[in-house]
């Protein structure tokens, strides 16, 4: 993952070089080969350069011809097809020449993983865009009639005169798990924007706008007479976008759980394409998190070296503060530690780029189905009901309430959690709730698109729900650290277009779960592995560790070390809370949780808490800023 800043004076003035400075200080972990900058009157542009590909070698960013200037991040996947019509040896000198063709519109033009930032001095204006599904990041601020844009927040942050109040109401939404779709445009910190999955922005005339060039047509279908038709179009695609993530001047590293979505994609790698992969196979501290065996058996049929990583079971606040440094935000889990020992062996073996099978679930499984069968075809809902449980050992009941509950509307969702589960919850500051708008979003819905289906809205909803986008950000901050890049192949998007297309009825045969994959793979993956029904759960390994801790402190120290959560906290509620999760309440982890990271969180940017200067200049009085953040 490389780094880029850019800062554009909207009243024209002169961009001052150390500004831009310490933009790039701020980011130069995210590229360790290499660092470029560039003012012209009123723009600055800024990069630090992560070597991926083999052509990133001959990158010199910011990349300038003539009357434009560019910085990118990213890996163009249609490289073959753009070089037919354009010029340029590197990814960023085929973006600009993109641009030079097709103005604004050239984000339709790109396929693959990209955030980049434009300056066209003939127009006088700033352009920058992010891919569809988001896999990029790229925030912005307007503030004193400046512009500053960045791969993370930190640099930002680093040039505004104080510090942002935290966003209350993206607090709530996170404590509850009620985002919606404009939350994409929200960060932690107010005025902090960040730029939406599949959207643009333009800045010219002093005024800043933002639109979206990239959607799911909903209205699209594909219809092929044999079910093999989609079978192969699947695995076309499929083979294609891990072809794509495997462009790389360092060894691949896949992470082989032994589960059927990572196991196709290292199948695909090797025996489709032959590059030579490090499997890495994650070993939990309990028995039923073991994948050792099911993963070897790939690694063995596959001919490639198996590497065993601990999970580890060190305490959940360990490091804790240093980890929301890094990702800007309270969404991280409770076991990272075990995944810092992996990020520096991957390191010391020379490995930047990972895959990965996070994704197979969201966009391959059957979620949806059975409201769809309610739907349209009721008189086989308890047939295929039987066949689902008895292929994969499902709760009838539990599927059932499903489906039932996705019929019902997003205003009857609201009045629904608001009355049975008591939202807001006892243990929250329901006043400030109230004012941050939280009953407004509980009404919402959480997808805007009227798909024809429950499996597409599903799909759609698992893939680029802000929750999910939020989700890959923080892997992506955190394996940037460690000059590392993480590439998802079932989030190719022309992949995930195909299977929102597709008639829902398609996705699966006799009750069996990603059918489509496990059609596609069949000959490329062990049989062992195509049939297997399910996989590791790392849950209790989870429960154990915040157990423990929930058993040594006090609900006092436990939630409010900051002192600061009185904010968002009812201290009664919360150590009713804490008392429930001691007495075997499991499903309460993720509330509370979400409680101890957003206290450490808030104790790491907004109490003196950091060694950054910016960080410690501000202290609790931005919680109560008297005015609002200006650029310095």
């Amino acid at each position: 993952m490389s780094g880029l800043a850019a800062i554009l004076s909207l009243d024209g003035r002169p961009v001052e070089r150390p500004m831009l400075t310490r933009m790039s200080q701020a980011m130069v972990h995210r590229g360790a080969d290499g660092e470029g900058a560039w003012v012209h009157g009123s723009v600055g542009l800024a990069h630090r350069r992560l070597c991926l590909t083999p052509e990133s070698w001959q990158e010199r960013q910011p990349v300038v011809d003539g009357h434009y200037g560019l910085v990118w991040d990213g890996r163009l996947d249609n490289r073959e097809e753009l070089l037919r019509d354009l010029s340029g040896a590197t990814d960023p000198e085929l973006v600009l020449a993109a641009y030079q063709r097709w103005g604004p519109e050239c984000p339709r033009h790109l396929v693959g993983e990209f955030a980049f930032v434009v300056w066209d001095s003939q127009a006088r204006r700033l352009f920058a865009a992010r891919d569809p599904l988001g896999l990029r990041p790229l925030h912005y601020c307007v503030a004193n009639q400046t512009l500053c844009l960045s791969s993370e927040i930190k640099p930002i942050l680093a040039v505004l005169d104080r510090m942002p109040a935290p966003d209350d109401e993206m607090v709530f939404a996170f404590l509850l798990r009620e985002l919606r779709e404009p939350d994409h445009a929200r960060t932690f910190f107010q005025s902090v924007h960040r730029l939406p999955p599949g959207h643009a922005l333009l800045a010219r005339d002093a005024a800043v706008s933002v639109r979206r060039y990239w959607t799911i047509d909903p209205t699209r279908q594909l219809r092929y007479a044999r079910d093999e038709d989609y079978v192969e179009r699947f695995r076309g695609l499929f083979e294609e976008a891990v072809r794509c993530r495997l462009r790389s001047a360092f060894p691949v590293g896949c992470f082989l759980s032994g589960g059927l979505d990572s196991s196709s994609i290292a199948c695909v790698a090797v025996r489709q394409t032959g590059v030579p992969l490090e499997a890495i196979v994650v070993v939990g501290n309990q028995p039923e998190a073991d994948e050792r065996r099911f993963a070897a058996a790939v690694a063995q049929k596959l001919g490639v070296r198996l590497h065993e990583a601990a999970r580890g079971t060190d305490e959940p606040l360990n490091g804790l503060e240093e980890e929301m440094w890094r990702v800007e935000c309270p969404a991280v889990g409770t076991n990272r530690h075990g995944g810092r020992d992996l990020m520096e062996w991957l390191r010391s073996r020379n490995l930047r780029v990972l895959l990965t099978g996070i994704g197979g679930d969201q966009v391959v499984d059957e979620y949806g189905y059975f409201t769809d069968l309610l739907t349209h075809r009721p008189w086989r809902f308890v047939t295929e009901l039987n066949q689902f449980a008895r292929w994969y050992g499902g709760d009838r009941w539990e599927l059932t309430q499903t489906a039932f509950a996705d019929l019902i509307p997003a205003q009857g969702k609201g009045w629904l959690k608001r009355i049975m589960r008591k939202v807001p919850p006892s243990w929250l500051n329901a006043r400030l709730a109230r004012q941050a708008r939280l009953f407004d979003r509980l009404h919402a819905p959480r997808v805007s698109i009227p798909f024809p289906s429950s499996v597409q809205t599903t799909v759609y909803l698992n893939t680029f729900s802000p929750y999910q986008v939020l989700s890959r950000e923080v892997d992506e901050r955190t394996v940037a650290c460690y000059g590392l890049e993480v590439r998802y192949p079932f989030y190719d998007a022309r992949l995930v277009e195909f299977l929102l297309a597709i008639p829902w009825d398609r996705r699966t045969r006799q009750g069996e779960r990603k059918w489509l994959l496990r059609q596609a793979m069949r000959g490329l993956v062990p049989e062992s592995i195509r049939l297997r029904k399910g996989k590791g759960d790392y849950t209790s390994s989870m429960d154990d560790g915040l157990l423990a801790l929930c058993q040594q402190q006090s609900p006092a120290a436990l939630l409010d070390r900051s002192g600061l959560m009185d904010r968002y906290l009812d201290r009664r509620g919360a150590e009713r809370l804490v008392a429930q999760f001691r007495q075997g309440a499991s499903e309460k982890r993720w509330a509370l949780w979400s409680l101890i990271s957003l206290d450490r969180f808030l104790e790491r940017f907004w109490n003196n808490g950091g060694t950054d200067a910016q960080t410690q200049a501000v202290g609790q009085e931005a919680l109560h800023p008297a005015a609002p953040a200006g650029v310095r």
